[in-house]
């Protein structure tokens, strides 16, 4: 040890020492000066001889500017259907009937949970693909019709009216229409077939 600094080591005292690119002398405090055109680590008596040279400190916290928030519309390719105003509420009724959470839902007509629970939470409107397969899935009316939807669809229940009653009198039997299979209508074959 000479005059409190350990010459051997960096360290003395639990504090870190560092050493003058000048003159060699340990210190706790260098600075950077340029000396003659050259960048070096200087104690403060080395300092005198040269121009002392201040880095800005980068900011700890870059202040942002502030992100407008767009509303989740779904999809970015899918475009948006015409929604009745209470389809959530509708989603959600049909997800009580049928004794779905949203995530069996969800998966069973492949839309993201988070995607679909922000649907039945009000918060995103589905694109016209999710709101289809919510629709086919639920068995429900979330899609607005336009005025010539409304008229095509009067126009197919009074054909259907007219010929009902002819068709009711040939003894034929109506085909049945070909639903997906549910989760339940599984577990019931499974049972019928043990029995």
């Amino acid at each position: 040890m000479f005059l409190g600094y350990n010459v051997s080591g960096d360290v003395c005292d639990g504090v870190k020492m560092t050493e003058c690119e000048m003159c060699g002398l340990h210190s706790r405090r260098l600075m950077k000066c340029k000396i003659e055109g050259a960048m070096l680590n200087v104690c403060q008596e080395c300092g005198e001889l040269g121009e002392r040279v201040i880095e800005p400190r980068p900011e700890r916290f870059v202040r942002r500017q502030p992100v407008e928030i767009k509303p989740y519309v779904g999809r970015e390719s899918g475009e948006e259907a015409q929604l009745e105003p209470e389809y959530a509420e509708r989603i959600r009724e049909g997800l009580q009937k049928r004794n779905l959470t949203a995530e069996m839902f969800a998966k069973l007509v492949q839309v993201r949970v988070p995607y679909f629970k922000r649907i039945v939470r009000g918060e995103a409107k589905p694109d016209k693909e999710a709101s289809r397969k919510i629709e086919f899935g639920l068995r429900i009316r979330i899609i607005q019709q336009t005025e010539a939807q409304k008229q095509a669809q009067m126009q197919r229940e009074k054909r259907s009216d007219k010929h009902g009653d002819r068709r009711k009198e040939e003894s034929e039997p109506k085909p049945k229409k070909f639903e997906p299979l549910t989760i339940g209508d599984i577990v019931e074959i499974k049972k019928s077939k043990e029995k």
